[in-house]
């Protein structure tokens, strides 16, 4: 056989171990990483509302966009309040948060969860009051942008964009 063919089938093999070795590993941590970013979410639903006094209710959305999942915040059989876990992409990375609107359709809190934006920059975003607290769903007129960080300022526009074009509907109102 050629050197060519033999240094192939070398490097063929080595990278058929090396997947198989990733794959392996990964089946023991996935679980664990996923496990830990539940947590992460909790925690910051925790924020807002005490874990002890309601029921959360996790609640998937499968038909894509920017909201993949509910939190239903429910007392008894009434649902007080929902936290959408909401992402948009920022300049280099998607933000990831967590907007809970109560009941009557204002705005209880949000809290950025995941973002690797630039360091000094974006990375402002998590500790930045986007004066969004309070505020009645659809009206972004206060929404308080980072100067100097549009990128990542539209990303968490967008985030509440998306989460109030939903908010009405999911609360069994009418979206107009």
């Amino acid at each position: 056989m050629s050197k060519g063919i033999v240094s192939g089938l070398v490097l063929l093999t080595i990278g058929l171990v090396a997947g198989f070795l990733l794959a392996f590993v990964n089946s023991f941590t996935a679980p664990k990483i996923l496990a830990y970013e539940q947590q992460l979410k909790y925690d910051a639903i925790g924020e807002f509302y005490d874990l002890s006094t309601y029921t959360i209710t996790e609640v998937p959305v499968t038909t894509g966009g920017a909201v993949d999942t509910l939190y239903k915040v429910l007392d008894g059989n009434t649902t007080v309040a929902i936290v959408y876990s909401v992402k948009s992409f920022g300049y280099q990375s998607e933000i990831k948060m967590l907007i809970a609107i109560k009941s009557d359709l204002t705005v209880e809190g949000y809290k950025i969860v995941d973002q690797a934006e630039t360091s000094g920059y974006g990375t402002q975003a998590p500790d930045h009051d986007f004066q969004m607290d309070g505020v009645t769903v659809g009206d972004l007129s206060t929404f308080d942008a980072i100067a100097g960080v549009t990128y990542t300022s539209n990303a968490v526009k967008a985030c509440f964009t998306a989460v109030f074009d939903r908010a009405a509907t999911d609360f069994g109102g009418d979206a107009s």
